[in-house]
């Protein structure tokens, strides 16, 4: 391990990690392997591009590294396995992945090298184009900037890093060539950050504050920050959402999901219930989706009515097999009426009906 502060913070962060960011690898065995031979183990991201699903996995069976892309066909069909090991490094704490088809570019950020990995798709597959140092000026006391979030900007391809150990957010230009601008957060551990649809500014919200921040764009900088609830706390906000006008955070301090809007703050709360702690947030039509990797639940809520109209377990034992254990990122696409769920414990995707509202099935790659 190179900081094993970091490593600490994700155990207490509840993500189940233990034993798993200080495991040992023969690099030299860390080679592609062959799309029929590709299996997951501990998925956590997940995006697509073209006919392309990728997903950003901690581990992989039978090979000896900490963190691959695994490719596969929209019909689910694997193509290839990707290990996150060039010129000798291991990148193996992933923070988030994205993908931007117009400009053909895909995104990783590693938390524990600081490093954001840019890739160019090359047809169906993904070639390396550069791995960029994310460098930060403050410090949160969490060691090393700590990428733990990415963006891109719809409009012009812009890529945006909350950098939660240094407290900054950075901005790059497309396929991250040059930073041209950055956000100073201070010590609030920034943890999520979301442009708006029509990418004229930026939301962030953090793991150590009561507020949510608006960043405008040109030239980065901070517009203004809004308490999330009138007592002092912390939102430990994970799930980020934005629209047009509106933002809404799966906050898990309140356990609620709160809504934002620019010159106006904060402008109502749906509760979740007690004993929630939501992971991932992603909207379809007026539905809202939020995942909770603790309690093995995908919840929907309805934002015209203002409440949780569904809550779905994702959990299913088989004999001796678990399968959706621990749903962690929600991805709306490239199937329509779906939405596909990384199992971060059970080594699965859950795939979800979004008409019905329940699960359809279970996609154990390698099976």
């Amino acid at each position: 391990m190179k900081r094993a502060g970091k490593s600490l913070f994700c155990w207490a962060a509840g993500i189940f990690l233990a034993g798993l960011w200080g495991c040992s690898s023969d690099i030299r065995n860390c080679q592609p392997v062959p799309g029929d031979q590709a299996q997951l183990e501990y998925p956590l991201g997940i995006t697509w591009y073209d006919q392309t699903i990728v997903v950003a996995s901690a581990n992989s069976r039978g090979i000896y590294c900490s963190a691959y892309l695994t490719l596969f066909s929209r019909q689910r069909e694997p193509q290839a396995l990707i290990p996150l090991v060039f010129d000798k490094k291991e990148y193996s704490l992933l923070g988030e992945i994205r993908a931007d088809p117009r400009r053909g570019f895909l995104y990783v950020t590693d938390r524990l090298e600081d490093s954001l990995l840019v890739f160019r798709i090359a047809g169906a597959g993904l070639d390396l184009a550069r791995v960029v140092t994310i460098t930060g000026e403050g410090d949160t006391g969490r060691g090393g900037s700590d990428p733990f979030s990415l963006d891109v900007n719809p409009a012009d391809g812009t890529v945006a890093v909350a950098a939660t150990g240094s407290g900054d957010v950075i901005f790059y230009t497309a396929g991250a060539e040059s930073e041209i601008g950055r956000v100073s957060l201070g010590s609030v551990y920034p943890i999520r950050v979301r442009f708006n649809p029509a990418g004229d500014h930026a939301w962030v919200t953090a793991d150590s504050t009561n507020y949510v921040y608006l960043l405008t764009l040109s030239p980065p900088a901070l517009e203004e920050g809004y308490a999330g609830v009138s007592q002092a706390g912390t939102l430990k906000a994970r799930g980020l959402w934005a629209g047009e006008t509106e933002i809404y955070v799966a906050s898990g301090s309140p356990q609620a999901i709160l809504m934002f809007r620019p010159g106006t703050g904060l402008s109502g709360a749906i509760p979740l219930g007690e004993g929630v702690y939501p992971f991932d947030l992603k909207s379809h039509g007026s539905r809202l989706f939020i995942s909770s990797l603790e309690r093995n639940e995908i919840w929907v809520v309805d934002q015209q009515k203002g409440e949780v109209i569904k809550t779905i377990s994702t959990l299913k034992t088989e004999g001796e097999k678990e399968h959706g254990k621990g749903p962690s990122e929600i991805m709306l696409g490239p199937e329509p009426g779906r939405a596909l769920v990384t199992n971060f414990e059970s080594g699965d995707i859950t795939v979800l009906d979004l008409d019905s509202l329940a699960v359809e099935s279970y996609w154990t790659p390698g099976e």
